[in-house]
């Protein structure tokens, strides 16, 4: 039977329930809530409900943790799924239980033992790695039948058995005991049918504050906002979540809706007015939680900082509203009297600033413009040090201004230095230690055994990497390239897989006689760290 503590009775909550009741909830007896971050079952998604449910937990001071409804079939999808949550949901959050992955989907069972535990360590490791305690969530008969439960040891477990008593003969940190057939209380909490839990386990000094940096922070903030990149307002308050269904220009919008539930974030309900400004705190929000969003953007609870004016008033009264852009800052447009339209900026150079900017034609667009134009009024520079859970010591290299092998050596040194223990000299030269630190920092991400020795299970564990991936693989890859003399582009190793990545990935396959795709694969991989 599994160990025990004091047991607490606590919930699972998603979309499902809608905008569930969480302190009724407590004041029944709920003593912690695991809720749904996201899943791979339509396509990658955020479950529309987890914002809001998390920051209405963190107020109520409940212990939370999360799940991800896997569809996986492969290593390489378990990796999209666990960087993407990773990047969408876990980034400047902190959890007190753990980050489980729901590996319940008939065709995922259908694999076999090997594929299945391969592709649950796949997920849990990537988690792990990020400073996140991980977990697998499963029915009891898939615990015992559809993976190696054994080789799955060092992760924790939730285990799915609706019946009055756990037969698991294993440690396990959580019973899921009852959902619409519960045999040891009422299926209903606060009214509605959830499925119930009971913690066995003291977490308490388990969970890991993952660190962040400002450029990390930063990034972060970018991706989300080119992501939103092609979305069209709808017409009425319908079908908000596709990006192109029910087009209008009637305001309304999934960043509206999204933060309208969150009651505490703006002075009333912003859907149907103008978004611009919305869409940037949305942006917030996605990247930090509410809590931390509106610190970073320096605005109260209840704030007016939907309007461009009164955003643009926050930074200027904390002293955080410059004449000059810095990416990652907040565009403010306008006139003499007011702020009018606003947006994030994303790139720029001596001469031009590119941003992306929700509400222009009637969807969120990527705009230029030339630096000192008359109708810029300046930028508001957010509080992103809140974001992050830990300095990172010293100066780290700016992640932009990775574009030389000299500078490779010092991000690694000054970012990874624990991971390979001996620093490294800066001296531009693509030696056995460089390429030997690469591979080790490669092995931890992909949680695998530190050898400095690219492997067959290495080979085995990475990621197809194609246009439009973001994370700190993507980063090793580029620094890989820039130490064999490749380009990668003006921006450096900024862990965005563009158009500058793939030509010099496409030159190195060439170079290497390797298929010449642009996609940074296994084999790839193999030669580039071999």
């Amino acid at each position: 039977m599994c160990k025990k503590f004091n047991k607490m009775f606590g919930i699972d909550i998603s979309a499902h329930q809608g905008d569930f009741p969480l302190d009724v909830a407590v004041s029944e007896g709920v003593q912690f809530v695991i809720l749904k971050a996201g899943g791979g079952d339509a396509g990658l998604y955020v479950d529309r409900q987890f914002e809001r449910n998390y920051s209405f937990a963190k107020q109520l001071g409940l212990p939370v943790g999360c799940y991800f409804y896997s569809k996986a079939l492969s290593e390489s999808d378990a990796y999209n799924e666990a960087s993407f949550l990773y990047n969408n949901c876990l980034v400047g959050k902190s959890f007190e239980l753990p980050v489980y992955y729901d590996v319940e989907d008939s065709y995922q069972m259908s694999l076999g033992k090997d594929k299945v535990t391969r592709i649950i360590q796949t997920f849990c490791s990537f988690i792990n790695s990020k400073g996140y305690l991980s977990g697998v969530y499963a029915s009891l008969s898939n615990f015992n039948n559809s993976f190696y439960d054994d080789q799955l040891s060092e992760y924790e477990r939730w285990v799915a058995q609706w019946s009055s008593q756990l037969s698991y003969q294993k440690e396990c940190g959580m019973w899921q005991f009852g959902g619409e057939i519960n045999y040891i209380r009422s299926n209903r909490i606060a009214g509605q049918v959830v499925d119930q839990d009971y913690l066995l386990k003291d977490y308490s000094d388990k969970q890991v504050e993952p660190e962040m940096t400002i450029d990390d922070a930063i990034k972060r903030v970018v991706e989300i906002a080119c992501n939103e990149i092609g979305y069209h307002e709808k017409a009425s308050n319908y079908m908000l979540d596709d990006k192109t269904a029910n087009s209008g220009s009637a305001n309304y919008t999934k960043y509206a809706r999204d933060l309208d539930a969150i009651s505490w974030f703006y002075n009333g309900p912003k859907q149907g007015f103008a978004y611009c400004d919305v869409y940037v705190d949305w942006v917030m929000v996605k990247a930090f939680g509410a809590e931390t969003a509106i610190q970073v953007l320096y605005q109260p609870k209840y704030s007016a900082g939907a309007g461009c004016t009164y955003s643009m008033q926050y930074y200027q009264q904390n002293g955080a509203f410059y004449s000059s852009p810095k990416i990652g800052d907040q565009i403010f447009f306008g006139n003499s009297y007011e702020s009018t339209h606003t947006g994030i900026v994303v790139g720029m150079d001596n001469s031009t600033v590119v941003t992306v900017e929700g509400n222009t034609s009637d969807g969120v667009y990527q705009r230029s413009y030339t630096i000192g134009s008359s109708n810029i009024l300046g930028y508001g520079r957010p509080n992103y040090a809140i974001a992050c859970h830990s300095s990172s010591g010293g100066e780290d290299v700016p992640v932009g201004n990775i574009c030389s092998i000299k500078d490779v050596q010092r991000y690694l040194n000054q970012k990874y230095l624990s991971i390979f223990k001996n620093e490294l000299d800066v001296d531009g030269e693509y030696g056995d230690k460089t390429r030997e630190a690469l591979v080790m920092v490669l092995q931890s991400l992909l949680g695998n055994e530190i050898t400095g020795v690219f492997n067959d299970k290495d080979k085995r564990k990475f990621p197809i990497l194609k246009y439009g991936a973001f994370n700190e693989i993507v980063c090793l890859v580029q620094c890989g390239l820039i130490c064999h003399t490749l380009s990668v582009g003006a921006d450096g190793a900024d862990g965005i897989y563009g158009s500058n990545t793939i030509n010099a990935v496409k030159q190195f396959q060439w170079a290497f006689f390797l298929e010449v795709d642009g996609e940074c694969g296994p084999n790839t991989a193999e030669k580039l760290f071999s």
